[in-house]
């Protein structure tokens, strides 16, 4: 009886030192600033699906100015086509229309945007999902071509660039919704005794596929994984063998993992842990996040659901498999209020780790706290890492809306991380942060994009050395894309910049903001390894 209290003792002892344990906010360092961009354009409530996901976000120097700028197109509706803006950053975070760059041709049910200069002319391209077919806008000194449109047709939801042959262009893997037709919507739903728009259950769901980037153009090949209901799709390494794979979130059904192996991408999320949640359960997967949370250099994924079920974060356990961590990490029954849309990883405060964003908003107008434990209209929420959970942020200013679109980005030049968020209705808004000075301050890399997908491992200090791992964004999000850069907090002096299968570059950091820019030296870079 001794040995059997002592072992106890000893079993008790070792979880107070493993689990996680609640912890205090850490001391607000951030003042946030809310600005509006756009006001909302879409004066309707959703009657059917194909007016439920919004349209789409792309964050890029257009110009090669040095800032970046947004690219927003805003849905159709049964009534109105969608249109494709670009707003140019001013400088310090302050955006304007740009009418005269050949957009105005770009219509039809817009949905989610991608971006890379896919000719490789120095000219940044755009591919606008649709619902039907895509469009490919090149890029020219003076805007953009007139759009050609790309193979194949369908509903596109998220897109993901990135270099998945090797041969130093990108590639594009899309995902796809369901069959929908305007001229005969689906019939109405029951939720929890409400009749509700309906969808997805029991319609037809689309296939996804990989556009190559060939001389002669683009050409689709199917992905192997049954149709599914995609709306997210990330490209990266899962395994860490040094190859590119492809993670799709799927709506009410098991995610796909594929996995390069010699006779293509294999598809294996079931057996790696990446299908559902830790309960073996598909989830309506809609934004996807990513971050080397435990610090063992593999990816930890996290994605938002529908509401009254809880958001998910999957922690890479070695050898390349995942388990959920979902409640310990402190992101479980506090999501379940949320019906989350896009989601990122950043170091919004400065202080060595990254913190979480994700937006939200319900799909049926009818939600209310009272009816469906949910509201129609919900906050963006802002978690900060405090040791080894998320707590949320109370501090950063976010109205209840129809959340859909978000990325994070340094819009104004200082080095810190600012939030840009597109609603269901249209509405662009722009929350900036001042950060107080920290241990370190930002500092921003910007990679080639053929480089996307690829995992950056950032050293700094002269003594004490901190690695900081990041990936270079390709995908992820939810119909939004944002720019082949990482962002880091480093002390002034030199960081060392280490991307998968390419030699480290040494770059020396200053404490001006403009200095602690990085460009991505290629002098001796050629292909990278698909």
């Amino acid at each position: 009886m001794r040995w059997t209290m002592l072992l106890l003792l000893g079993v008790a002892a070792c979880d107070q030192t493993t689990s996680p344990v609640a912890m205090e906010p850490e001391p607000a360092s951030v003042t946030w600033t809310r600005s509006a961009i756009a006001p909302a354009s879409v004066p309707t409530l959703p009657t059917v699906i194909a007016e439920v996901n919004g349209g789409g976000l792309a964050v890029e120097d257009v110009d090669g100015d040095g800032d970046e700028d947004l690219l927003v197109a805003r849905p159709g509706t049964m009534n109105t086509p969608g249109t494709l803006t670009l707003y140019r950053n001013q400088g310090r975070g302050t955006f304007a229309a740009d009418p005269a760059v050949g957009l105005e041709p770009v219509q039809g049910w817009l949905t989610g945007l991608a971006t890379a200069d896919f000719d490789q002319d120095g000219q940044l391209d755009v591919v606008v999902g649709r619902l039907g077919t895509d469009l490919l806008l090149r890029g020219t000194p003076d805007g953009f071509s007139e759009p050609t449109e790309l193979p194949g047709s369908g509903w596109t939801t998220s897109m993901a660039a990135a270099d998945l042959d090797g041969d130093g262009d990108c590639d594009l893997v899309r995902v796809r919704y369901l069959e929908f037709d305007p001229k005969a919507p689906p019939p109405a739903a029951t939720y929890k005794g409400i009749e509700v728009l309906g969808g997805p259950h029991g319609l037809t769901a689309e296939g996804d596929d990989i556009l190559w980037n060939e001389p002669g153009g683009f050409r689709s090949e199917a992905l192997s994984g049954s149709p599914s209901y995609g709306l997210n799709v990330q490209v990266l390494d899962l395994n860490g063998d040094g190859q590119l794979d492809i993670l799709v979130g799927n709506d009410s059904q098991a995610n796909h993992a594929y996995l390069r192996q010699d006779e293509g991408w294999v598809e294996r999320a079931a057996a790696i842990g990446l299908a559902g949640n830790g309960d073996g359960m598909g989830q309506a997967t809609m934004g996807m996040a990513l971050s080397d949370f435990n610090g063992d250099g593999q990816p930890d994924l996290f994605s938002t659901n529908f509401s009254a079920d809880t958001n998910t974060f999957l922690e890479s356990v070695g050898d390349g498999f995942f388990a959920d961590r979902t409640a310990v990490r402190g992101l479980g029954v506090n999501s379940r209020p949320l019906l989350g849309w896009s989601a990122q990883f950043g170091d919004v405060d400065l202080d060595g780790d990254e913190d979480l964003l994700f937006v939200n908003g319900h799909v049926y107008p009818q939600a209310t706290p009272s009816t469906m434990g949910s509201a129609w209209e919900q906050p963006v929420v802002l978690m900060h890492r405090s040791s080894n959970r998320f707590v949320r942020n109370d501090t950063f200013p976010s109205p209840p809306e129809q959340g859909r679109l978000a990325v994070l980005f340094d819009a104004d030049g200082d080095q810190d991380l600012d939030v840009i968020t597109v609603t269901r209705d249209g509405a662009v808004n722009l929350t900036t942060a001042t950060t107080l000075p920290k241990q370190g301050q930002g500092c921003t890399i910007r990679f080639p994009d053929h480089f996307r997908g690829r995992r950056v491992q950032i050293t700094s200090g002269k003594t004490t050395k901190t690695i900081q791992v990041r990936w270079i964004p390709s995908g992820g999000g939810f119909q939004s894309s944002s720019p082949p850069a990482v962002h880091a907090s480093v002390p002034n002096g030199p960081i060392v910049v280490q991307v998968d299968g390419l030699p480290t570059r040494t770059y020396e950091i200053e404490s001006e903001p403009r200095s602690r820019s990085v460009i991505w030296d290629t002098s001796s870079t050629t292909k990278s390894t698909p």
